[in-house]
């Protein structure tokens, strides 16, 4: 194994924790992403749904991030609420 003077093996190890640092908040998801995960699904529905079908295609989005888009695209009149309660379904309006 190669010798380094203990002064290069620290800048070794910094620059490496900073390449692990740059490349980690490269990977990271940005703010909103889980939103446009679900808007995506939502344009994508066929017929009508339900939201444990929208849970089904937005495996880590939480309920309660599924239902404020849903209801977010109700209110701007982009999807319509076919029933109430439980087993609600929905369909986009087109």
């Amino acid at each position: 194994m190669l010798e380094l003077p203990d002064a290069d093996l620290a800048w070794h190890v910094r620059a490496w924790g900073r390449w692990v640092l740059e490349r980690a908040e490269r990977q990271r998801p940005q703010r909103g992403s889980k939103t446009e995960l679900v808007e995506y699904a939502l344009e994508n529905m066929l017929s009508s749904f339900g939201i444990a079908d929208v849970e089904q295609h937005c495996p880590n989005v939480s309920r309660d991030t599924i239902r404020l888009v849903m209801n977010r695209w109700r209110e701007q009149g982009r999807l319509e609420m076919l029933g109430r309660g439980r087993d609600a379904k929905w369909r986009r309006k087109r």
